[in-house]
């Protein structure tokens, strides 16, 4: 079992409850065991890592429900026809991990990654939050999930369709 004790943290724990300066935390493993206010946690079993986060604020991870990991261009629509899919995946990897170092935990991806993407971060290939993924992108006429380009959105004016 490994033992974490972070001391001297400005505690946010997103309940509601006043922000507490100077809390300490005892994480075994990967579970927080404990929260006091301040001082003392007393005797921990085995080894014990000690971090102290004086000016630094310590939080609960946070969520991001509408992420686009795979949208890697600025042309979210051409990419997939000027990039293979290996680039856009290895440009998606790099936005997880971006996305884990901005704080966020869990990110659900709204459209565009796969379980392929979720199984590879949770096997640990790749940092980053862990990954929700909705499957294919819902979009109306016209908007940004509409691989269409302009010209295909009406019928031609022979009227034949396409």
């Amino acid at each position: 079992m490994s033992v974490t004790v972070l001391t001297n943290a400005f505690l946010i724990d997103c309940t509601g409850a006043d922000p507490v300066e100077g809390a300490t935390v005892v994480v075994e493993d990967d579970r927080i065991k404990e929260v006091r206010a301040g001082g003392n946690v007393g005797a921990l079993p085995g080894p014990v890592t000690t971090i102290d986060c004086k000016g630094a604020t310590l939080m609960p991870g946070l969520t991001d429900a509408h992420v686009h990991i795979c949208a890697v261009t600025e042309n979210i629509i051409d990419q997939y026809r000027l990039y293979p899919p290996s680039y856009i995946s290895a440009r998606a990897m790099r936005r997880a991990e971006e996305c884990l170092m901005q704080g966020f935990t869990t990110v659900r991806d709204a459209g565009g990654a796969d379980y392929g993407f979720r199984l590879a971060l949770e096997e640990g290939h790749f940092p980053g939050p862990r990954l929700l993924v909705s499957g294919r992108v819902l979009s109306q006429t016209g908007g940004h999930g509409d691989k269409r380009r302009r010209a295909e959105w009406s019928v031609p004016l022979d009227g034949t369709s396409a």
